[in-house]
């Protein structure tokens, strides 16, 4: 059955694929033109999140990822470095190259994974990203990694961005 909603969907998700990741000097998580383009697909479809809040995902043998920066209690400015530091439930360890970062859109998770690796030293200990930029507004990035059991671990964090 055709869902002309699923078409547009789609269709924007294409054409993202040629719109600039960088402008100038700065690395930019998300772009502005990016987001607009994402959040106008399906309009109304994302109830608007909590401000400043971090959920973690995962029962209680899975990675364990702890959230150094942002600091998810104050609204940050445009420019963000994501810390985290990430554990693992003995004897298994992190797989650092399963790493991923994705980003809250209103039809489900548009990844940045390769974005953050170009900005970012990754290690079983953690990700630490250069300053990347997020335009004003709310935000929701999903982290998560694997062990060597295969189990993934995931934090999502929420963050409010404000004119800088």
């Amino acid at each position: 059955m055709f869902n002309f909603k699923t078409m547009l969907a789609s269709a924007s998700v294409f054409a993202m694929a040629s719109l600039p990741t960088a402008l100038a000097d700065d690395i930019w998580l998300i772009t502005p033109a990016e987001l607009e383009t994402l959040m106008a697909t399906e309009p109304g479809m994302l109830p608007p999140p909590e401000e400043r809040s971090l959920s973690i995902i995962g029962d209680q043998n899975s990675p364990k990822i702890n959230v150094i920066s942002p600091d998810v209690t104050n609204e940050i400015t445009g420019e963000v470095i994501i810390k985290t530091a990430f554990e693992a439930v003995e004897p298994y360890e992190i797989q650092p190259d399963s790493l991923r970062v994705e980003y809250k859109i209103p039809f489900g998770w548009y990844d940045l994974t390769k974005r953050v690796k170009e900005a970012a030293d990754i290690t079983a200990d953690g990700v630490e990203t250069d300053p990347v930029k997020l335009p004003k507004g709310k935000h929701r990035l999903k982290v998560s990694v694997l062990d060597t059991a295969g189990r993934e671990g995931a934090v999502e964090i929420r963050v409010q961005v404000k004119d800088s």
